[in-house]
């Protein structure tokens, strides 16, 4: 008959009282990547210290489209353990999780496990430090207090999970394979202490996604300890790798010779972006979609993930937007040829978040940060002591914990807003 207090034994199901036993934390491996292998799926794949798979996210909700935009996190057999998906009409940015898949049903809110939401927005929340708040069983007035906190950075896997008395839960760092050995952001560690539903914490790792906006920047400037990892050198070559007639471009080797980017040619297989570029990696995938600010005082162009650029609403995946740092209105810093501002927000009053000092068209230029820290260097490529190749090729050196992807959206936007030395003839 312990089912007469459901609602009062809640938390004890998620919080088993553990005797006094010494009994380790459980520590899993999380990779940001789907068990599955075919395209368009996308998730996370966790196994435990014995290199057992333990749960499963395949991909997000492609499989059906009652729960478009959620996730449903299995376990190593492929049973929904929680269907987790985003409030629709909130002020916050707020995701709710539901036991197995009823989730799907018509009145989800009956079994609703958990709430969680941003902790660094405007409306609602109690602690504006936290990363991140959540509610058990989904009471999210203004008057509840968070059953469990996110503290630190979950992008650059470095946060802990508390509960309502301070007590740890949980803890996100990088995976380490020995003491010179760190591992990439999308590989990590989840230690959880005894007594908790290892369940329960993986569907909080899962919500991972409701606050991408604010740390934004976070995901392209990743934490390097200190191990010496030398930049990334790469050769640019003002040229499409397409060789018919009416292509322009960018092709992009590293330093074994390897192409990594591509930009083919100025969107002419898309009208939906006429006038805009799209970076691909080597293989010719869509990166960042770059299109210029029609109605703009100044010379500005905006950047979006992928190929949401061609979309009816393509603000909510903006990566960043680059103006001229050298006309009448609006620049903060007219000595610099162009600012870069993370998610697009280029008022009056906003700092830029990287800023561009010398001259792109000479290839003789340097990219900061915010802090002044040296980001990316642009310059003309050197074959020997005393051979010096023309403009058309060049070299772009990007400082370790810098995203190439990135970096290389940067320049691309550059050739544009700054001269166009090398057009070729039968472009426009």
């Amino acid at each position: 008959m312990s089912r007469i207090y459901p609602a009062a034994s809640f938390k004890e199901r998620v919080h088993h009282q553990v005797e006094d036993v010494h009994v380790p934390p459980s520590v899993l491996t999380v990779w940001k990547r789907s068990s599955m292998s075919f395209q368009g799926t996308d998730g996370f794949t966790v196994f435990d210290d014995r290199g057992i798979l333990t749960f499963r996210v395949d991909n997000y909700s492609r499989k059906n489209c009652c729960v478009r935009g959620g996730l449903v996190l299995m376990d190593g057999a492929g049973r929904a353990l929680l269907t987790l998906k985003p409030q629709m009409l909130s002020l916050q940015d707020q995701w709710n999780a539901y036991r197995g898949e009823e989730g799907f049903g018509k009145n989800p809110k009956s079994s609703r496990v958990f709430t969680m939401k941003s902790g660094s927005n405007l409306f609602g929340s109690r602690n504006k430090s936290e990363a991140a708040e959540v509610f058990m069983g989904g009471p999210t007035s203004s008057n509840s207090t968070p059953d469990f906190i996110v503290e630190g950075c979950f992008r650059r896997r470095n946060c802990k999970i508390r509960d309502c008395s301070g007590e740890l839960v949980a803890t996100v760092s990088r995976k380490r394979v020995n003491n010179s050995v760190l591992l990439e952001n999308d590989v990590f560690s989840l230690e959880v202490q005894p007594g908790f539903d290892l369940e329960l914490i993986m569907g909080f790792l899962t919500m991972s996604r409701i606050h991408p906006a604010a740390s934004l920047k976070e995901r392209f400037h990743h934490q390097v300890e200190d191990v010496h990892v030398p930049p990334s050198v790469l050769t640019v070559w003002k040229r499409s790798s397409m060789s018919f007639q009416g292509t322009d471009g960018f092709t992009v080797f590293d330093n074994r010779g390897i192409l990594t980017f591509r930009v083919d040619n100025y969107s002419r297989k898309n009208c939906c972006v006429r006038g805009g570029l799209v970076l691909m990696d080597g293989a010719g995938r869509a990166l960042l979609t770059l299109k210029p600010q029609m109605l703009s005082l100044q010379d500005q162009w905006n950047t979006y993930r992928g190929e949401d650029g061609c979309g009816k609403n393509p603000k909510s995946s903006r990566v960043f937007t680059m103006k001229s740092g050298s006309n009448l209105f609006g620049s903060r810093n007219k000595s610099a040829p162009a600012e870069v501002f993370m998610g697009g927000s280029t008022s009056s009053n906003s700092a830029p978040d990287f800023i561009v000092e010398g001259c792109f068209g000479r290839r003789n230029c340097k990219i900061r940060d915010c802090s002044g820290e040296l980001v990316a260097t642009v310059s003309r490529k050197r074959v020997n002591n005393s051979v010096l190749l023309e403009n058309d090729v060049f070299s772009l050196v990007v400082q370790p914990g810098f995203d190439l992807e990135l970096i290389m959206g940067f320049v691309i936007v550059l050739d544009r807003i700054c001269g166009k030395t090398f057009t070729p003839i039968l472009c426009s």
